[in-house]
């Protein structure tokens, strides 16, 4: 009977774990969303999309011998 008192106990434990999951999910959204929409990542996205798009520096590159890595520098 003690195991099964104890169970009963317990019953609320896995609702209070989904809410703190969840609470944390919206949060770590909400500071994507806010990081998004500042200029200076709109900035470096447009960077990087622009340089991994590029055929002229992927050209250069297998010229060089160099495997394509457009997110690093030389």
């Amino acid at each position: 009977m003690k195991l099964q008192s104890s169970r009963l106990d317990e019953r609320g434990m896995t609702t209070a774990e989904y809410s703190v999951g969840s609470l944390g999910a919206c949060v770590v959204a909400a500071v994507l969303v806010r990081l998004t929409q500042g200029e200076w990542f709109q900035d470096l996205f447009s960077s990087i999309i622009r340089s991994a798009l590029d055929p002229l520096r992927l050209v250069e590159l297998v010229r060089d011998g160099l495997p394509f890595t457009p997110l690093r520098g030389r």
